[in-house]
């Protein structure tokens, strides 16, 4: 008799075992599976017609649109983040007459910074020097600005090696600056004529599109860039100097991260450094789940603000980075 009841209870008990089993494995096979859940930041600066910065604005005065269907915004922040910034110098033979000015320019940014606030100082010409690693000393940023020097080329007798700019500009935002969190900036200092050796620019395009760094290229005028004008440098303006190739992928760098291009004469590259610091400290940075964006693939987005007269800068093209089976993110 104790036989046959514990062999009913054990089959009682395998059967609800069974039973549990089978009703786990259908909730989690039924359960909504989500394929992106990447959380988007996106910097935004907001602007009046004049191109004085407003500041002020709540989560309800945004609105995000990727291509054109509404998106809930998730995160918001109007206040100051640490911010991550390097500034790259260009030192190939061409800005040796301007380079004084660039360093004491460069300098005077380290003057707007925070406590929090880390960064790093690089040079390019043939190729990349990191000057000062990420950090948060003044003292050393300012010791890796002293040490930007034009570099001698490899013989005077060699063809000019191609410059490593845009080399410089892939591998901040892909190694240095990686797991980096807060605000992250570029500031780079060139007369435009230099561009990459390895990284092409539609490679950089791609992996900015994927970045949340903010590009600012400040241009000046350069002997190399007076011989590629048909005009004297008293008439040259910004605008002339961008449809030089390849002067005008910094246009385009910068258009791409919702940053600005600068122009500059050695007598204002501190005017430039101060818009630029002014505009970090009051952008926003609004955060949402992308709908149906696949990795690898580009999709269009719009950041809208409910304020008359309001200007709104941010990148316009967002890319998830293709994942790997792992599901880890690709990195080329």
């Amino acid at each position: 008799m104790n036989s046959l009841k514990t062999a009913v209870q054990l089959t009682v008990a395998l059967l609800a075992f069974c039973c549990a089993s089978n009703i786990t494995a259908q909730t989690v096979d039924d359960a909504p599976i989500k394929v992106n859940t990447v959380l988007l930041n996106v910097p935004v600066v907001v602007s009046d017609k004049d191109g004085r910065n407003i500041t002020g604005l709540k989560k309800e005065d945004f609105s995000v649109y990727q291509e054109g269907v509404k998106q809930t915004i998730e995160f918001f922040a109007n206040t100051e983040e640490p911010m991550n910034f390097a500034i790259l110098i260009d030192t190939s033979k061409s800005t040796i007459d301007a380079l004084p000015y660039m360093r004491k320019a460069a300098k005077s940014f380290l003057g707007t910074i925070g406590p929090q606030d880390k960064g790093m100082v690089l040079s390019s010409d043939y190729e990349i020097t990191t000057l000062s690693k990420l950090t948060s000393s003044v003292d050393k940023l300012r010791g890796g600005i002293d040490a930007a020097t034009t570099t001698n080329m490899p013989s005077d007798q060699a063809p000019v090696p191609p410059g490593t700019l845009f080399d410089a500009i892939y591998r901040i935002i892909n190694k240095d600056f990686a797991g980096e969190k807060g605000r992250k900036a570029i500031v780079i200092l060139t007369d435009g004529f230099e561009i990459g050796k390895k990284i092409s620019a539609g490679d950089l395009i791609t992996s900015l599109t994927e970045s949340d760094t903010i590009v600012y290229p400040i241009i000046f005028v350069s002997r190399g860039t007076i011989s590629l004008l048909p005009k004297n440098l008293k008439t040259v303006t910004l605008d002339e100097i961008l449809n030089i190739p390849p002067a005008n992928y910094m246009r385009d760098i910068a258009n791409v991260t919702g940053g600005r291009v600068y122009s500059a004469d050695t007598s204002d590259f501190s005017t430039a450094f101060q818009k630029i610091a002014d505009e970090l400290k009051r952008q926003y940075v609004i955060g949402f789940y992308p709908t149906n964006a696949e990795g690898g693939k580009s999709a269009n987005i719009t950041i809208k603000v409910n304020r008359d007269g309001a200007v709104v800068r941010s990148k316009k093209t967002i890319r998830l980075k293709p994942r790997t089976p792992d599901g880890k993110k690709k990195d080329k």
